[in-house]
């Protein structure tokens, strides 16, 4: 997406910088600023309009906000990802279009099951996290809220992380992801 032009690698380095920015903060905090979910977004819409002429470039963007937004909403619902969470995805998804966004979402998925397991493992043990995951697949809601005896911010997964996995393989090798 970002290959070809010296505007499109610019805007590239943009939209990394962004989410490395989001995920440090999910990381430090497990808050991601509502200013730089702001800034992806009207960044995005920009990128559009740079790329297409404004009224593609707008339609394209908030499109794409609309999917990020829709795909992610009902995980917050059930409490399984935080509304930054949500709104970070949501705010990327303005760069990468309707396709792009679900190609991302489908990236992110895969590497947020993958960060889940990890950190189950490094918080809990490798056999917690094998037990709680094989549960997970049989009753999901097993994960819709922490342990009782978790409540320090600090252990719950960051998962901006793997929605940014997601999002930038999509947006760096999108050739790579059937869709």
């Amino acid at each position: 997406m970002f290959a070809g032009s010296t505007f499109g690698l610019l805007a590239g380095v943009v939209f990394t910088t962004l989410l490395a920015c989001g995920c440090l903060s999910d990381l430090r905090t497990r808050r991601i600023p509502n200013q730089l979910v702001l800034a992806l977004g009207v960044l995005g819409l920009a990128y559009n309009c740079g790329v297409y002429d404004i009224s593609r470039g707008l339609l394209h963007g908030f499109a794409g906000m609309s999917i990020g937004l829709a795909v992610w909403l009902p995980f917050w619902l059930l409490g399984w990802l935080g509304a930054g969470d949500v709104k970070f995805f949501a705010g990327a998804s303005a760069w990468l279009g309707v396709s792009g966004a679900l190609q991302a979402a489908g990236a992110a998925a895969v590497a947020g099951g993958i960060l889940t397991i990890v950190w189950l493992g490094w918080e809990r043990g490798i056999r917690v996290a094998v037990e709680k995951s094989m549960i997970a697949m049989i009753h999901p809601k097993v994960l819709a809220s922490p342990s009782a005896t978790i409540t320090d911010r600090r252990r719950l997964v960051p998962y901006g992380f793997a929605l940014a996995v997601g999002l930038l393989a999509v947006a760096w090798f999108p050739s790579f992801l059937p869709l």
